[in-house]
């Protein structure tokens, strides 16, 4: 073979290889694009300190939901009676409340065409243990992500089940009802189940209704709420160092469960 015929056939060799190299790293800009936004996401200042808290998309980012102050969160309620409903909407203002971005207005039962809100639906215990294929789960919440955001997308869907009719908290200030949807709600907010003994009596994020002894969102779930939406770190530090945020201490249903000896669940426990 000549010489001219070898240069050639290199010539072409690294003509072919150096085009594969650019178009191999062309097609990865993109990803480094995106896993660059993603560390810088999971660099905010409003993620230190309750990482463990939060459910994250697929980069291990933190999800929170996609809100705006000046566009109020739809809610529409299902299947509640009169009472029940208001359970829910007072529910649903103390969350309101808390932070000062977030911004909920209630539906009336003639706006069921506005699609993005949040419905919260009352359903039977059987249909809800049909639809999870797990027995014992008092409410769920069914959502979307956008992952590249890590943004909890609209529609959100919270069902609960009817096995949370008609239980009230020992002071008769808390309805089981209401309970759930705070928990679902904060779910919706992007924050996590909390499994561990040490979080029993700290948040209403822990996963089961019959072990856990707050009526409502604690001190703990206050602030972290307002450090994620309110993004106000100085003032959540301050609170802490003037031990304005402190756990709220044990008050729930001890024993709800003489209500609604009816059901049946495995050890007495009601997963939510």
């Amino acid at each position: 073979m000549s010489d001219n015929k070898k240069t050639n056939k290199i010539t072409i060799f690294t003509t072919v290889t150096g085009l594969l190299t650019a178009g191999i790293v062309i097609g990865m800009i993109p990803v480094f694009a995106i896993r660059a936004q993603q560390r810088e996401l999971k660099s905010q200042e409003r993620f230190k300190g309750i990482e463990q808290y939060l459910n994250k998309n697929t980069f291990g980012t933190p999800l929170t939901l996609d809100i705006d102050a000046s566009d109020p969160i739809k809610v529409e309620f299902k299947n509640f009676n009169e009472d029940e409903r208001q359970d829910m909407k007072n529910a649903i203002n103390e969350l309101d409340e808390i932070s000062q971005n977030l911004n909920y207005t209630i539906l009336d039962n003639g706006n069921t065409h506005v699609e993005q809100k949040i419905v919260v639906q009352k359903i039977a215990d059987e249909d809800l243990k049909e639809m999870l294929q797990k027995d014992n789960v008092g409410g769920h919440v069914d959502y979307t992500v956008d992952n590249l955001k890590a943004k909890i997308t609209y529609p959100i869907n919270i069902y609960i089940s009817d096995i949370c009719d008609n239980v009230m908290s020992e002071t008769g200030n808390t309805s089981l009802l209401s309970y759930v949807l705070k928990h679902e709600m904060m779910h919706s907010l992007g924050f996590t189940d909390m499994y561990e003994d040490k979080d029993v009596g700290t948040t209403i994020m822990y996963y089961s209704a019959t072990e856990n002894t707050v009526e409502t969102f604690t001190d703990l779930d206050k602030s972290n709420i307002q450090q994620l939406y309110d993004y106000d770190i100085e003032k959540i530090v301050n609170d802490i160092k003037k031990g304005n945020i402190i756990v709220q201490g044990p008050s729930f249903l001890t024993d709800y469960y003489k209500e609604i000896s009816k059901s049946k669940h495995k050890d007495n426990e009601l997963e939510i």
